[in-house]
């Protein structure tokens, strides 16, 4: 049976799981081979063929990209990086180096691309009293990784956790108590967000979020202010972003 064909101008790569740390070499291979075979992992008889031959932007997603930056010279397709750097109990995040250590990284991936090309996400925001994160708790770690990567990034993406009833259970299983903010408390902890993320030369930015304050910028979690003048006379991206829009 012949697969559907989907030809992605931006490839978001991915937030299923951690391209740049774990697999780097099967998407180099995959992306100089030019297209790769994609499974919904909800429903398995949905598989189509994800072609790159219009592809002009990769979003990569990753905790920890430091095996993957040895790869970048060979990828000659313009990109960025959504970096994601809590500083979460080992509970919570559980196979990541030492939190210095992802900053190094974050800075030297920032030296290699240039600051607007490589994005802050504290994502995402886990109140737990009982692991001592509080929303001051929050701000305070905010606080020390805002003042290292100064200079390193010019935005900073936040999302709070969505208590899906797995999550939940396998917090339950592991003694966690979550705290769901309410809407008002939330915006509370945003505008203090906020306040922190200027004072370092960064725009705040939510993902996948209501919208709380002006001050505060809601949008999707690819960011579309991203600049592309590389690709203003490009025509199939030229037409991707007038149609992005529309239903």
């Amino acid at each position: 049976m012949r697969l559907k064909e989907i030809h992605p101008v931006i490839v978001s790569a991915s937030r299923r799981t951690d391209i740049p740390a774990f697999f780097g070499e099967w998407f180099l291979r995959v992306w100089k081979r030019g297209y790769t075979i994609w499974k919904n992992p909800f429903n398995p008889k949905d598989t189509r063929k994800v072609l790159f031959d219009k592809t002009r932007v990769i979003v990569f997603w990753s905790k920890f990209p430091e095996p993957f930056l040895d790869f970048l010279k060979e990828i000659n397709t313009f990109y960025y990086f959504h970096f994601t750097l809590n500083d979460y109990p080992h509970i919570l995040e559980p196979n990541l180096p030492p939190l210095q250590k992802r900053l190094q990284v974050f800075k030297k991936l920032s030296s290699i691309l240039g600051k607007d090309r490589v994005i802050w996400r504290f994502d995402p925001i886990i109140i737990s009293k009982n692991l001592g994160l509080t929303e001051e708790a929050i701000l305070r770690k905010i606080e020390v990784i805002s003042k290292e990567l100064e200079g390193y990034t010019t935005r900073m993406f936040v999302s709070f956790l969505t208590p899906y009833r797995k999550v939940l259970r396998r917090f339950r299983e592991r003694n966690i108590e979550f705290v769901d903010l309410s809407h008002d408390e939330r915006k509370d902890l945003l505008l203090n967000i906020y306040k922190i993320a200027k004072s370092r030369g960064m725009e705040l930015h939510t993902c996948a979020e209501p919208f709380y304050d002006e001050r505060i910028i809601p949008g999707s979690c690819i960011d579309p202010s991203i600049p592309y003048p590389h690709l203003k006379d490009d025509p199939v991206f030229q037409e991707y972003t007038r149609n992005s829009g529309k239903d």
